[in-house]
């Protein structure tokens, strides 16, 4: 296939992967619609990847513990998660010794849940701590409105407070040439927008920015 071609069908699926807000032909007849500030966390049940089943009453736990949980939508094999995977684990690892904040990441993608030992393997080798949680059948997933992955949700007392990306910074920001003939220019500024919102959270207050444009490959759905 002749160069131009190839160029244009890579940005067009570029445009796709982005596009956070539009139905998914042949997997929703409608396009979902992303819950908002203010609304309450729906009950809900995931797998863990040794197929232990978990409640959403078990991650918030005692509601005098004012529990953050932060839920992240995400997939093993989006290239978008895996350039922001080291800041999702850098926050889980920020938060470690605070009680109050839980992370629980989530796999709702169809081709993936049904081999957790694959997505096992994956954070042994990449040395990734945080905990990866199946949602078959996308049923979290639709429940909030999640889109893409990565597609963070925050929750203080079951109320959503914050919803969209981890921060500002994109994947083609990591592709720098390994003997650049000049030196890079600076990175672009990187508004830390999931951090930020846990902050205020913890504080009780609403978050600056409390809902972003997610960015990312799409869920793919059942």
């Amino acid at each position: 296939m002749p160069l131009r071609p190839l160029l244009l069908s890579g940005l067009l699926a570029l445009a796709m992967a982005e596009a956070p807000g539009d139905p998914i032909p042949g997997e929703n007849s409608q396009a979902l619609e992303t819950k908002k500030p203010g609304s309450e966390a729906p009950a809900f049940k995931l797998e863990t990847l040794d197929a232990r089943k978990v409640t959403s009453a078990e991650l918030f736990g005692d509601a005098k513990d004012r529990t953050v949980l932060v839920l992240v939508f995400w997939s093993r094999q989006c290239p978008w998660v895996e350039r922001w995977n080291p800041d999702l684990e850098a926050l889980v690892q920020e938060f470690a010794k605070q009680p109050r904040v839980r992370f629980a990441v989530i796999d709702s993608d169809k081709n993936e849940t049904g081999d957790p030992q694959a997505i096992r393997d994956y954070l042994a080798k990449a040395k990734y701590t945080f905990t990866v949680y199946l949602d078959r059948g996308n049923v979290l997933a639709d429940a909030l409105g999640a889109t893409t992955t990565p597609h963070c949700f925050v929750f203080r007392e079951r109320k959503l407070v914050y919803t969209g990306r981890i921060n500002d910074r994109r994947p083609p920001d990591a592709i720098v040439s390994s003997k650049p003939a000049s030196p890079p220019p600076p990175p672009p500024p990187l508004d830390p927008l999931l951090k930020k919102a846990i902050l205020a959270a913890l504080e009780g207050k609403a978050p600056d920015v409390p809902v972003d444009a997610p960015t990312g490959c799409r869920i793919k759905r059942q």
